[in-house]
């Protein structure tokens, strides 16, 4: 039986992750066999504030504005995802926390959801999966697909619920989750 070719979206993701590490290609296909395509229609939401954050996207195609809601109910746009990036509600993602954003499709987006179990399987045994450790944090994108296996769940508090840094990573690297990320916790919050 001739192989069956995986969803234009899969392809993509597996394109991009190519560009963070060398996967094998047994291993890359194990990872996008743990992901699911997904199309959310325009003015609807991948995830909202006080959800539980399990995944991280990859756009393949569409446009995500990234909203906080202050406690007013006044909407906040923080930023736009856009297409051929890794995004998430990273602060929940890595800490375990009720998202604070909200992530609403501004037009028909289609993504592949990349769940914490495939990027913990794909850590594990994909080649270049330990890697993901070790890619350089230069944007928050790389660092939700490199660090979203091995969390520590170290928060760094002042003593007032506020946070000040996230530290997560493999044990063998130890990088801290951007200032605006705290920032956006904090405000969050109320602190």
């Amino acid at each position: 039986m001739p192989a069956v070719d995986p969803h234009p979206a899969l392809a993509a993701a597996a394109a991009y992750i190519r560009t963070l590490v060398d996967p094998d290609e047994e291993g890359l296909r194990g990872l996008m066999d743990r992901c699911a395509v997904r199309t959310v229609p325009r003015r609807h939401y991948l995830s909202r504030s006080g959800d539980s954050i399990d995944e991280v996207y990859y756009i393949h195609q569409g446009l995500v504005r990234v909203v906080l809601v202050d406690r007013g109910g006044t909407e906040h746009t923080s930023h736009l995802a856009y297409e051929g990036l890794l995004f998430a509600e990273y602060t929940a993602y890595l800490t375990g926390t009720p998202a604070a954003y909200e992530l609403q499709a501004l037009e028909d987006t289609t993504v592949v959801a990349m769940p914490r179990a495939a990027i913990e399987w794909g850590y594990a045994h994909m080649r270049g999966g330990d890697e993901f450790g070790t890619t350089d944090c230069g944007d928050d994108d790389v660092c939700a697909l490199a660090y979203g296996c091995e969390i520590a769940r170290a928060t760094v508090c002042d003593g007032h619920g506020r946070v000040t840094a996230f530290a997560f990573g493999h044990e063998k690297h130890r990088h801290r989750l951007a200032h605006d990320h705290a920032a956006a916790h904090n405000d969050h919050i109320g602190t």
